[in-house]
């Protein structure tokens, strides 16, 4: 550009034509995306002025500096701040080192120096397992607090300013002007400092009195400073005990020209050797090895090594940076009539040797003769300087409690922290022995699960924990749930409510949506009809369901009259301790689908009012030493946070809450949620309360009964076994099957049929909600009876009422009674006597069936094609295939014979991901190889099962 721009003022050439060069120049000729000539020096065109004045700046100014602003003094004096107003200098306090002296006079107020600080967040980072001092030096010029592992290190000479309490004449402010982005970075979390990699805060150092050019600047680093330094002088012993060890610095056998002697080792212990070479060896030769000798140079006779010999290029580079033309070395033979030496030069590497010390120096890769004395110098070994003491001092300088930002330290109590830390979610499973553990105290408590009234509201009863629950155990044993499939498809104007409507669950809930390929529904007595859901406070979650036929329909009158499910239960995701209610989730939608409850607090929203509750607590606690807010002004900011509140639900939760003492409780109970469900005692619950859990369910005594319920603890006679509020049913189609629907014959009835108590003189039937359903019928060996409540307001009242009145009531009502009839000891089974009527239509079904099996064993063709490929030992009967097959291939599902859908079986898979059913794109199915790539999915992975068909 220089000769440019004297060509152009010697030149007649126009101002137009000067631009037009320069533009070419820049678009054409040194564009390095239309020249290729330029690919080596890409940007050379964008340091092309396009204009006569832009070719003078660069020509006066350069064109390094042309990309840079000018500022005037008067800016600098206006928005800078000054660097030079101390320098270094030997502290006038003994053991201090160096100290930071004034350079000119300083008025009080004004600012000494400005300290842009480099976080550190985590201390430990600093911590150096090698060095004896297992602290890094640099912690000594950091700033920090006691209560926190945060430290803010200063980039400028204010790490010279040493400590004295009684002469402090400057004191740290934070700077007003700190951050380039215009952003108080003061304001942010620990997380948001440890995503920042630029110095983003800044301290001032100000002066507090007037200050004498040259005298000594000093901070008051504060007491524990000044403690932790008293102690360690006390403490402090010197760290070599023997003459052999005591340690020179390195600089002062420099100065003194220390004898160079070959033994360094025992001669200096604490030093290595460094020799003065070109600064870039050639560290790849390949001719030097083990095997090979190193090169041979001579210090005088090589251009490269001696310095008199470096041209003026190589001295401008290098000479100032003597640094890179230093390297570790030893001493292989002193000439000392010569003073010069025989010298190996090593790569620049620190490594551990046999004895686990570390040393200076990697490879050989050079031996350099006449080597002078002046290029030969000592260094410490490795973390063998004072700074590596293991007596060293190490203590961060304190910054005042009233500048330190309260939520930096470890001691704040953050609010959604604080909040987070009352979720009481706990999700590891336990062993079988801990289960085991938990059966044998529900086998010695009096009762295990009780039925009382609700802690909500207006919610009727719910169920509460008899005994102490740990997190993921069963909160109740298994019971079988009710497929109920096709249940709305005669549904008319005319056909009765049914009040088991806001009792069903999806059938995929409890994974038997393909007992019906259009709306599986299933009624999960116990827990799943008589829980109540409390969304902040939802302590047990559905488990698995357990698909267990007992019975063969080819040999079993009895198979399909009972679930085949042989259970499920819900588990505790959290400790639920004795007279807790229980509650589980019907799933959100249950209340913003119903009008009605569209009001009710969700999870989140009490979340939100715990964040609130325990933010607002913390303004009271403080951290340690740090004053609160008084019970007046926190009252008032709450009242303040309750007005702003935009969300009603959230609102609603903090509605009850008004007082200190009302927040102490919210803190002391751990949640807003759980403030509205006391723990009752077992008082209460013995008296307002009854037992669900004398019984379990397993297979029954009774061969064709499937299930049976069984003793848990002793009964006597004249005792309740188990109390059933009556699910009722008007209209006795409600259960008729859609039989067009099916590919082959079905039942007419729904299987739940079986489970109700009627009569044939009434439409109206009545499903009893608890395990009671699993009570078998025996006229012979009966050892209980039923009775309609004595107790029970409700049911007592209806009795006395024309069955039109019980029909406004939509949820189970009728309270039933199961009685012992006798003793009943642990582990016996139950039986009630069904009647004579139905006792009659078992006798004429199980008539009925041995006929057809009859007829069935001479049908030679009546078995399926997957019957006919079971193994020997799975064929329990000649009629074909059945549910109980399907358990049977499951436990072999890895038989590649099953793996062909048949008419009577399919397979299912669990995935983790649910496919978009509604998305336009194709289904790409996949064989082989492929298809395991695809979708991680084989026949040998234990997300495969088998389902039969419905």
């Amino acid at each position: 550009m220089s000769k440019l721009y004297g060509m152009y003022n010697k030149s007649e050439l126009s101002e137009a034509a000067m631009r037009d060069v320069l533009l070419r120049l820049k678009n054409e000729i040194l564009d390095e995306d239309k020249n290729s000539v330029w690919e080596d020096r890409p940007n050379l065109s964008k340091l092309i002025p396009t204009s006569i004045e832009g070719m003078q700046d660069v020509h006066f100014r350069g064109a390094e500096r042309t990309e840079l602003s000018e500022r005037s003094l008067d800016w600098l004096r206006e928005n800078g701040k000054c660097l030079d107003n101390i320098r270094p200098g030997n502290s006038t306090i003994k053991q201090a080192g160096r100290g930071a002296f004034a350079t000119r006079k300083l008025k009080e107020g004004s600012l000494i120096a400005p300290a842009p600080l480099l976080h550190i967040v985590d201390r430990s980072s600093l911590f150096s397992p090698r060095s004896g001092s297992e602290q890094e030096l640099l912690l000594n010029y950091c700033f920090g607090h006691e209560h926190s592992n945060l430290l803010l290190c200063p980039t400028t000479s204010v790490s010279l300013i040493n400590h004295s309490s009684e002469h402090a004449n400057a004191e740290i402010r934070w700077s007003k002007t700190m951050s380039s982005d215009g952003k108080d970075w003061r304001a942010a979390s620990l997380e948001e400092l440890a995503d920042e990699f630029s110095a983003r805060l800044m301290f001032d150092v100000v002066a507090t009195k007037s200050i004498r050019s040259g005298e000594e600047i000093f901070l008051d680093y504060g007491p524990t400073w000044e403690e932790a330094w008293k102690q360690h002088s006390r403490d402090w012993t010197p760290h070599y005990t023997s003459e052999q060890y005591k340690y020179v610095p390195s600089n002062f056998l420099n100065a003194e020209q220390a004898p160079i002697t070959e033994d360094i080792t025992n001669d200096y212990p604490n030093h290595v050797y460094l020799c003065r070479v070109e600064p870039y060896i050639r560290v790849d030769l390949d001719d030097v090895n083990d095997e090979m000798p190193v090169p041979v140079q001579d210090y005088y006779a090589n251009p490269s090594i001696n310095l008199d010999h470096w041209d003026e290029t190589s001295r401008v580079l290098f000479e100032e940076d003597e640094n890179d033309w230093w390297w570790p070395c030893d001493v292989m033979h002193v000439d000392e009539e010569r003073n010069v030496y025989t010298t190996r030069i090593y790569e620049k590497k620190v490594f551990e040797d046999d004895n686990g010390h570390l040393n200076t120096g990697g490879r050989l890769i050079r031996e350099v003769t006449n080597t002078p004395r002046d290029a030969i110098r000592f260094v410490d070994r490795p973390y063998h300087s004072d700074q590596h003491l293991k007596t060293a001092f190490r203590h961060e300088i304190m910054i005042p409690d009233d500048m330190f930002p309260l939520h930096w330290r470890n001691d704040y109590v953050n609010g959604a922290l604080l909040a987070n830390s009352w979720l009481k979610d706990n999700w590891d499973e336990k062993s079988a022995e801990q289960k085991e553990q938990h059966t044998q105290k529900l086998r010695e408590a009096k009762c295990g699960l009780y039925y009382a009234p609700s802690t909500i509201p207006n919610s009727g009863k719910g169920l509460y924990a008899g005994v102490d629950i740990d997190s993921q155990i069963e909160v109740e044993s298994w019971v079988p749930p009710i497929v109920i499939p096709d249940v709305d498809w005669n549904v008319t104007d005319d056909t009765p409510r049914w009040d088991g409507s806001d009792y069903t669950w999806e059938g995929a809930a409890y994974g038997v949506e393909f007992e019906d390929p259009n709306d599986s529904q299933l009624l999960a007595v116990d827990m799943g009809m008589m829980a109540n859901f409390h969304p902040g406070l939802v302590n047990a979650y559905l488990g698995p369901t357990h698909f267990n036929p007992l019975l063969d329909r080819n040999v079993d009158p009895g198979a399909g009259a009972s679930s085949d499910y042989a259970g499920h239960s819900f588990i505790s995701n959290r400790e639920i301790a004795a007279g807790t209610e229980v509650f589980i989730s019907y799933g959100e939608t249950w209340f913003t689908f119903r009008k009605q409850l569209q009001g009710v607090p969700l999870r989140n929203n009490y979340n939100e009012a715990n964040v609130i509750s325990a933010s607002t607590i913390s303004l009271f606690t403080g951290p340690k030493g740090i004053q609160g807010l008084d019970k007046n002004g926190i009252e008032a900011v709450f009242a303040v946070l309750k007005d702003v509140i935009a969300e009603p639900r959230t609102a609603s939760v903090l509605s009850s809450i008004n007082t200190m003492d009302d927040l102490v409780h919210v803190m002391m109970s751990r949640g807003t949620a759980e403030i509205t469900a006391p723990v009752k005692s077992m008082e209460w619950l013995e008296e307002h309360g009854e037992c669900i859990d004398h019984i379990y369910v397993k297979e029954s005594t009774i061969k064709q009964a499937g299930n049976g319920a069984f003793a848990r603890r002793f009964i006597a006679k004249g005792d309740k076994i188990i109390v059933s509020p009556m699910l009722n049913t008007w209209g006795r189609q409600r259960y008729n099957m859609n039989k067009d629907r099916a590919e082959h014959d079905v039942n007419e009835k729904q299987l739940i049929y079986n489970y109700h108590f009627g009569h044939p003189n009434s439409t109206l039937l009545l499903f009893p909600v608890t395990r009671s359903i699993s009570i078998n019928h025996s006229s012979k060996r009966p050892n209980a009876k039923v009775r309609w409540s004595p107790t029970d307001k409700k049911t007592q009242y209806y009795l006395q009422r024309h069955i039109k009145d019980l029909r406004n009531e939509k949820y189970a009502t009728l309270v039933m009674e199961y009685v012992a009839t006798r003793d009943i000891y642990p582990d016996e089974e139950i039986f009630i006597d069904y009647g004579p009527e139905w006792e009659e239509a078992w006798e004429e079904h199980v008539r009925r069936f041995e006929e057809a099996a009859n007829d069935r064993a001479q049908a030679s063709n009546s078995r399926s094609s997957i019957y006919n490929m079971l193994s020997s030992s799975y064929k329990k009967s000649e009629g074909g295939f059945s549910s109980m097959l399907i358990k049977e291939m499951n436990h072999d599902k890895l038989n590649s014979k099953y793996h062909p859908w048949s008419e009577d079986h399919f397979h299912v898979c669990k995935v983790s991901e649910i496919p978009d059913l509604e998305s336009d794109e194709w289904i790409n199915l996949y064989d082989g190889d492929e298809a395991n790539d695809y979708f991680g999915i084989t026949y040998d992975h234990d997300g495969f099962d088998l389902m039969r068909f419905t």
